[in-house]
């Protein structure tokens, strides 16, 4: 993993900030890594999909400029010993919609943390992949459409590299419809997702 996702990872699933993630969460950093390299591509995922229409991208950007600067990396320890709860389900609301609740289950099964440490995790996570979005576009002063392709090659780029592991949770992102998806949870939890860290 590189770029985006790469940079996400060194910040928070390596040293002391996969100790501090862990420790936020409750839950071992061998869980909390796998999680996160669950996570993080699916987040990149969701935000390429709603950017693929103009007034997606224009959101994500008009978010960026208003809210997400990048100065929460530079408090990245008080950022996930004390997140910000509800940035952070707001985040996983626009990304995930109805679906939020089932990922947040289907991670929590497949890595063995339970709902509340995998909703932690997530809550936690998202305005720190905002913060770096929002950092990369003052420094590069992307558009929307920038923005845009920027996300689609970061998609693409980490997908190859974890297909395997990451194609069932990317597969239900992208089945239309919101509506109850709580057998989805039941089976992504039990079977697919259950799989994704046999190694």
């Amino acid at each position: 993993m590189e770029k985006i996702v790469g940079q996400l990872v060194n910040m928070l699933g390596k040293g002391d900030g996969l100790s501090n993630l862990s420790n936020a969460i409750g839950g071992s950093p061998r869980a909390t890594r796998s999680a996160l390299e669950l996570v993080l591509p699916s987040m990149i995922h969701a935000m390429n999909r709603n950017t693929n229409s103009r007034e997606g991208a224009g959101s994500l950007l008009n978010a960026l400029k208003r809210d997400h600067d990048g100065s929460i990396l530079d408090r990245l320890g008080e950022a996930v010993s004390r997140p910000d709860e509800n940035a952070g389900m707001g985040i996983l609301g626009h990304l995930f919609g109805a679906k939020t609740r089932a990922v947040e289950s289907g991670v929590g099964r497949a890595t063995g943390l339970d709902a509340g440490q995998i909703t932690r995790l997530m809550v936690t996570v998202a305005p720190i992949v905002l913060g770096l979005l929002g950092k990369l576009r003052n420094q590069k002063n992307l558009d929307s459409d920038a923005l845009s392709n920027l996300l689609g090659r970061e998609d693409e780029r980490v997908r190859p590299r974890t297909k395997k592991r990451l194609s069932p949770l990317l597969q239900f992102l992208d089945q239309d419809g919101d509506g109850d998806v709580s057998g989805e949870v039941i089976r992504i939890g039990t079977g697919l997702l259950g799989r994704l860290f046999k190694r």
